[in-house]
C-alpha cells in the first residue's frame, strides 16, 4: 500500500479552489518508503506505521483544515487509515477526519454453515453429559 493511495486524496472542505465551495484535493501526508503489500503473517500495528509517513508541511501551514477525507483502495483491518488519522489529529486536534474506501475485504463468518438445529443439537447433547 502506498502513501499516495492512502492521503493523495485527503482534502480540506475550507480552501481555495476554482469552484468556491469545492473542496481541495492535497498530498497532505507522504510515504517516505515503499512498502510491500500484506501477504499474510503478522501485520504492523499503526503506530509502527506511522514511522513511514510524514506531513507535507507546506500544505499545513496552508490554513483551516476543518475537514479532511483519507482515500484509500481497501479497507483491510484499517490500521493504515488510523495510523493517517492519529497524525492528523495530533496536528490538527480540531479537524474532523473520515475516511472514503473502494472496497472492503470480507471476513468469512466462522458460523456461516452453523445452522440453529445443529447448535440446539449441540446444546442438548452437552446439557445431558453435564447432568449425568
Amino acid at each position: 500500500m502506498s502513501i499516495t493511495t492512502i492521503a493523495s486524496a485527503a482534502f480540506a472542505t475550507e480552501s481555495v479552489s476554482l469552484v468556491p465551495g469545492a473542496p481541495q484535493v492535497l498530498e497532505l501526508i507522504e510515504q517516505i518508503t515503499s512498502t510491500e503489500t500484506f501477504k499474510g503473517g503478522n501485520r504492523k500495528k499503526p503506530d509502527e506505521l506511522r514511522q513511514n509517513y510524514r506531513f507535507n508541511e507546506q500544505l499545513l501551514r496552508g490554513g483551516v483544515h476543518p475537514s479532511i477525507g483519507i482515500v484509500d483502495d481497501v479497507l483491510t483491518t484499517g490500521s493504515h487509515f488510523r495510523a493517517i488519522k492519529d497524525m492528523i489529529l495530533e496536528r490538527l486536534p480540531d479537524t474532523k477526519v473520515v475516511g472514503f474506501f473502494i472496497a472492503r475485504r470480507v471476513i468469512p463468518d466462522p458460523f456461516d454453515s452453523v445452522s440453529i438445529e445443529d447448535l440446539q443439537v449441540r446444546l442438548t447433547s452437552v446439557c445431558r453429559e453435564n447432568a449425568s
